[in-house]
């Protein structure tokens, strides 16, 4: 199956809703109902991201998301800046008759069926003592591994360059992100893990300020290694002016180098020249962990690029590799079989 819950994400698929403003993925009725449902056939509820976040709230207020949100394939509205605007949006639309009163019936079963999966038919709130029993359960960081495995892609790879070989002696290069947000994981998992499968490693880490003297010795000291990875954990669609800096330096010197977004794979689009570039799009351990073992050719990146390129190429035409709800793979079959692509 597809689970129990899913989140949608303040994301613009301009080939599911063209147009001159971005439209998220929340308030889409091709991504929630269309893709989700009907391709897909998921049953379960849908969550938004918080609808306190920039990428919703530029496209439509409070009020109105809700009302948009739900009609498109919301079950539940997360965190939104005022509850009250978003329940006078949803009262409104369903006395008016924007909304029918089942598709809200609808809602609140998907609710209470999964309220009752996780043994909380009459709570509100979870807790905390019983957080620990399922954060990190085993099963659970099976399904992470196995996405992890999934996700990540590359736009560009150099032959011969990469994948790193067993003689090659490495820089490995840790920029600092511009800003702490919850999901952001520290960039040793990645450093140790590299560490623990390749044996000549050097580790740096580099911070968003870092002055024109010590980017000149870093690349100065880069001449003694075969190959440079630069890891950035940076969610935004740019990382500072001083490490992007640091890059092109190495890269006008040179370098051999491949740059790895645990984030934006908008990065991409600050270095013309950079050679090599693979995106995991979180910095979650697992997902660390396993594009070391990419960088060393002990996996390989399975993961579609999902946006226009920089050379104006579109992006993958992923929807035709969707699966269809008969060929999902189980969830239970990966936490069963972990170790499986």
């Amino acid at each position: 199956g597809l689970g129990d819950l899913v989140m949608s994400a303040h994301v613009w698929y301009e080939c599911l809703d063209p147009g001159s403003t971005a439209w998220p993925a929340t308030l889409s009725t091709n991504a929630l109902t269309g893709i989700l449902r009907s391709e897909l056939g998921y049953q379960g509820a849908v969550i938004s991201d918080s609808f306190g976040m920039a990428g919703l709230l530029q496209a439509a207020n409070t009020y109105d998301a809700a009302r948009i949100g739900v009609q498109a394939g919301l079950d539940i509205i997360l965190m939104p800046t005022s509850v009250s605007d978003a329940i006078a949006g949803l009262r409104d639309a369903v006395q008016s008759g924007q909304i029918p009163l089942a598709r809200i019936d609808q809602a609140v079963r998907r609710i209470l069926r999964l309220k009752s999966r996780v043994g909380m038919p009459e709570e509100t709130t979870v807790p905390a003592s019983r957080m620990t029993a399922t954060i990190g359960h085993p099963d659970h960081l099976a399904i992470a591994a196995a996405l992890a495995r999934s996700s990540i892609c590359t736009a560009r790879v150099q032959p011969g360059e990469f994948p790193i070989q067993p003689q090659h002696k490495v820089l490995c290069l840790s920029l600092d992100a511009s800003s702490s947000i919850f999901y952001l994981y520290s960039g040793s998992f990645f450093m140790n893990a590299f560490a623990e499968l390749h044996a000549n490693v050097t580790t740096q880490t580099v911070s968003t300020s870092i002055s024109a003297s010590q980017r000149a010795a870093i690349v100065s000291n880069s001449a003694n290694f075969d190959r440079i990875v630069v890891i950035s954990r940076e969610w935004k669609p740019t990382i500072s002016s001083a490490q992007v800096a640091l890059v092109q330096a190495l890269l006008d010197a040179g370098r051999c180098v491949a740059y790895c977004s645990f984030g934006s794979p908008y990065h991409i689009n600050q270095w013309p020249n950079l050679r090599n570039f693979y995106c995991g799009f979180s910095s979650h351990y697992e997902t660390q962990r396993e594009m070391a073992r990419v960088l060393l050719g002990l996996s390989q990146p399975r993961g579609t690029w999902p946006v226009v390129q920089p050379d104006g190429s579109p992006p993958a035409l992923w929807r035709e590799q969707l699966p269809t709800a008969s060929s999902v793979r189980d969830w239970d079959a990966i936490v069963e079989n972990p170790g499986e692509p």
